[in-house]
């Protein structure tokens, strides 16, 4: 991981040197405002978003072989790290949904941006991921059809009886209990 700018050390030096140089140029008469900000502390202007956004853009969309590379190369295992880290991510959940961050982030996106984003980028990538997904799809509903296929029914009744809710209840119970693994 790079190291942030801002470490505590850094910020120290930084203050260190805005003050001597406030007592400087005080001391020679100076009387301008100085942008005491701390970008400004260390040597970086302002912050221009959109050239930010532009460079982002432009450098991660040329970044599939790396991705590529990570993925083929991971420095430790993926699905280790990731069950390591299910108490963070239970927590994280957690602390999520006590301040309410999914209803605020839906509220800000808004029914547009969900709107372009689902039309821009949606359809292109819809019909591959279909394709891309079949063989999880068919190892995942073949455990549902096998529950189902296995499940007893009572007989059926004429169209319309109520007891023929006894059929999807049936039906209903064994997908629970193949999603819970509960008795």
């Amino acid at each position: 991981m790079p190291r942030s700018l801002f470490t505590p050390g850094a910020l120290v030096l930084a203050v260190l040197l805005a003050v001597l140089a406030v007592a400087g140029l005080a001391a020679a008469g100076h009387s301008a405002p100085l942008d005491l900000s701390p970008l400004a502390l260390i040597g970086v202007g302002a912050i221009d978003v959109g050239r930010v956004a532009a460079k982002w853009a432009r450098r991660a969309a040329s970044a599939g072989t790396e991705y590529s590379e990570g993925v083929a190369n991971p420095s430790r295992s993926w699905s280790a790290a990731t069950q390591a880290a299910a108490p963070a991510y239970a927590a994280g959940v957690q602390a999520s949904i006590a301040r309410g961050a999914y209803q605020k982030g839906v509220q800000g996106a808004g029914d547009a941006a969900w709107a372009a984003g689902a039309t821009q980028k949606g359809p292109a990538r819809f019909a591959e991921g279909v394709q891309l997904a079949q063989p999880a799809y068919t190892t995942g509903f073949g455990r549902v059809a096998a529950a189902i296929n296995a499940t007893p029914l009572p007989p059926r009744q004429p169209t319309g009886s109520p007891a023929n809710i006894q059929r999807v209840a049936a039906i209903a119970t064994a997908l629970r209990k193949l999603r819970t693994g509960g008795a």
